[in-house]
């Protein structure tokens, strides 16, 4: 079962990668730390930029505003409309995204949350996220998918949830859950080190009219060494291109 797009997400770890269509992100993004007319303190000590932004769709958009990273796109390609992306995950760790205000275009959007290896070119990652399968449902499942363990899909009525990942030693739990149904798969041979983790939206069905969205409410974890750390999305924390 592939309940989730084989798609290799987290592809981009630089600041180069993409284009995070600075017009329209800017115009809903919270002030910039940086910038001089902000009140309070150095820009980096006030709101890191850590979180890399990849657009492969040009109606697509990633900004931060209201306690949120809101990810959209009209008229979605087949593919990935949008990632954003953080590096630097070591050991055992956990660490949760949780999302609200799903949004599909039709059949075959999706949401989703991954974790793989930190490299350009990944050879095994996890995802776990909602999407329209055709039913709505949410999905966790590893890529390449080799069976073993076997995808996981849940139906679901709601359009708010998380997405977590548990890892102890090389055992990596991966669930995706809302109010009304949980999707998890395990894996007991998951020890590639470092890692990066993010999120993206998209079509794994031809290129869908209408809006594809979500809100990512929070990132939140534990471990993973000391790169990485708990994000509340209360300002602009996206590397511009």
């Amino acid at each position: 079962m592939r309940p989730i797009l084989a798609l290799a997400l987290l592809a981009c770890a630089s600041s180069a990668c993409g284009d995070d269509d600075a017009d329209s992100a800017d115009a809903a993004s919270p002030p910039d730390a940086a910038d001089p007319a902000d009140a309070g303190g150095s820009a980096d000590a006030a709101c890191p930029k850590v979180w890399t932004v990849s657009m492969r769709d040009a109606s697509a958009s990633a900004s931060i505003s209201n306690g949120a990273l809101m990810l959209s796109d009209t008229d979605t390609p087949q593919g990935s409309a949008v990632e954003v992306v953080r590096a630097g995950i070591t050991g055992d760790f956990d660490l949760t995204f949780a999302f609200s205000g799903w949004t599909a275009a039709g059949s075959g959007a999706f949401f989703q949350a991954g974790i793989g290896e930190d490299i350009t070119v990944q050879t095994r990652f996890v995802v776990a996220g909602i999407g329209t399968f055709p039913i709505v449902g949410v999905g966790a499942a590893e890529q390449p998918d080799d069976g073993d363990p076997a995808g996981n899909l849940q139906a679901t009525a709601a359009v708010t949830g998380s997405v977590r990942y548990r890892r102890t030693g090389s055992t990596l739990i991966a669930t995706a859950m809302t109010a009304d149904a949980t999707a998890e798969i395990t894996l007991t041979d998951f020890s590639e080190d470092p890692l990066k983790t993010g999120v993206q939206i998209g079509s794994n069905n031809g290129t869908l009219s209408g809006v594809t969205s979500v809100d990512i409410t929070g990132f939140t974890i534990s471990g993973g060494g000391t790169t990485v750390t708990d994000d509340t999305f209360d300002c602009d924390s996206l590397i511009a291109p």
